[in-house]
């Protein structure tokens, strides 16, 4: 007899079959890591460009709002917001001084930062409970018998009597509502020859609070408006024998043209030197009792 058949028809030398998975090739393995490396890429890019249109048209929205409310080109040296943080940043803003001062800038801001929520830059105003601006230089001057300060105050009025936001010239931005805006580092620079000679004074610090919110909200040139009123009438307030009798006579006529955000400022002052005569007014009246006259 033969050899015995192999069980189940099986020859008992031939291979057996493995049962694992296919290995994906290397070449296969090095093209999914390069689609994604590259989608990756894609986004990275994406997000990026994002970020920088962004940022240009906050630039853009703050240079516009500017340079309509005060009548001369006004410019942003660099912004950054983060999306997901919600920080804004500005540096290097410049307002120039109309034609023919010697001084390039009316107003210059080194930098500003506020913080807002992702989900209040959605809606049709922006509520801020801070910001914080530093390193603030205004410039008063006269020269061949013009003021830039009565240009920049005459350019302003054009904001009262009706809300910014309706001007096409205002340019389309976000309507704002500042709890607290805070200027520090703040100085005025006077060229006010030959009444007095050219100096510079420092300012205390600025707090404004509920910027917009008697209006229920401000536009951006509107912002402008109430911080320029405000620079001004802190310059009046604490410039003493460096501001002539007939520069601060003037500022106080151009700021009372202004809007209410505009002359909050002043009305500000104008209370304190109430409240300063009413005071002068109780010493004498006591100084009448003690003698009897």
């Amino acid at each position: 007899m033969g050899p015995p058949a192999a069980a189940h028809g099986l020859d008992a030398g031939a291979p057996r079959a493995e049962h694992r998975g296919m290995r994906p090739s290397p070449m296969r393995r090095g093209g999914a890591l390069r689609v994604l490396i590259i989608a990756l890429a894609v986004l990275a890019l994406l997000g990026l460009l994002g970020l920088f249109l962004v940022d240009r048209a906050a630039a853009k929205a703050i240079e516009t709002g500017g340079s309509y409310a005060l009548g001369v080109p006004t410019r942003v040296g660099s912004t950054s917001i983060g999306l997901f943080s919600g920080e804004f940043a500005l540096g290097d803003l410049e307002v120039d001084n109309p034609p023919g001062f010697d001084e390039p800038h009316f107003l210059n801001l080194s930098e500003a930062s506020t913080s807002v929520g992702f989900s209040k830059l959605l809606g049709d105003t922006i509520e801020i409970d801070r910001v914080e601006i530093r390193g603030v230089t205004i410039d008063l001057e006269r020269k061949d018998g013009r003021a830039n300060y009565d240009v920049i105050l005459a350019n302003l009025q054009k904001l009262s009597g009706k809300p910014a936001a309706q001007d096409e010239a205002a340019g389309k931005s976000k309507n704002l509502v500042i709890r607290k805006l805070v200027l520090s580092d703040v100085k005025a620079r006077l060229g006010l020859l030959p009444v007095v000679p050219a100096s510079t004074i420092t300012l205390p610090t600025l707090e404004l609070n509920d910027v917009g919110t008697q209006n229920h909200s401000a536009t951006l040139a509107q912002v402008f408006e109430r911080l320029v009123g405000e620079l001004l009438t802190s310059s009046i307030a604490n410039g003493g024998k460096l501001i002539p009798a007939d520069v601060a006579k003037d500022l106080k006529q151009g700021l009372s043209k202004l809007g209410d955000l505009g002359k909050q400022g002043l009305q500000g002052l104008q209370d304190a030197g109430k409240t300063i005569g009413d005071k002068a007014k109780d010493l004498g009246d006591g100084l009448k009792d003690l003698f009897g006259k």
